[in-house]
């Protein structure tokens, strides 16, 4: 399959640049996805989850909005912020809620989305790939995914408190 170009940028940084399979991106209009030789196009992107494709692996990356544009086999994500989502790091993000430091629905968003792709990762899994055989085991996956959005849970509760003490 030829080669599509994704390069994520904000602001601050050069998040990725890499030749991918496939994108899937959170338009404002609803999500859309992108194979080498789509037609040019300009949109808007919400909050949420960009994913990424290199080879048979799925990669998944935070985005806070800001636009797409497709053309020549290359698309370019020009976003306020974002992180890939194996370089988000959980208790810093947890820190600032507790720290009541500016940005909260930015973290609330990212604890989410870090819930939301751990539980669709092990449904997919067992589902479709049928890695997870074993009802033992897959008892105590759901357990340890639950755990975690317990966790993101009281994170969110406490956020929404703090946000409310301050208006």
């Amino acid at each position: 399959m030829a080669a599509l170009r994704l390069e994520i940028v904000t602001p601050d940084q050069v998040v990725l640049s890499s030749d991918v399979e496939y994108v899937g991106a959170p338009g404002v209009d609803g999500e859309f996805g992108v194979l080498a030789g789509h037609i040019p196009l300009l949109t808007a992107l919400s909050i949420g989850t960009l994913v990424y494709r290199i080879g048979n692996k799925d990669y998944m990356a935070f985005i806070a909005g800001g636009f797409a544009e497709v053309a020549d086999n290359k698309i370019t994500i020009l976003a306020q912020a974002a992180e890939l989502a194996e370089n988000i790091d959980v208790e810093r993000a947890e820190k600032d809620i507790e720290g009541n430091t500016p940005g909260h629905y930015f973290v609330e968003v990212q604890l989410r989305t870090i819930a939301m792709d751990t539980w669709a990762s092990l449904e997919h899994e067992m589902k479709y790939k049928h890695k997870i055989k074993n009802p033992e085991m897959i008892g105590k996956e759901l357990k340890r995914v639950a755990d975690e959005l317990a966790s993101c849970d009281v994170s969110m509760q406490t956020l929404r408190h703090l946000i409310r003490e301050e208006d």
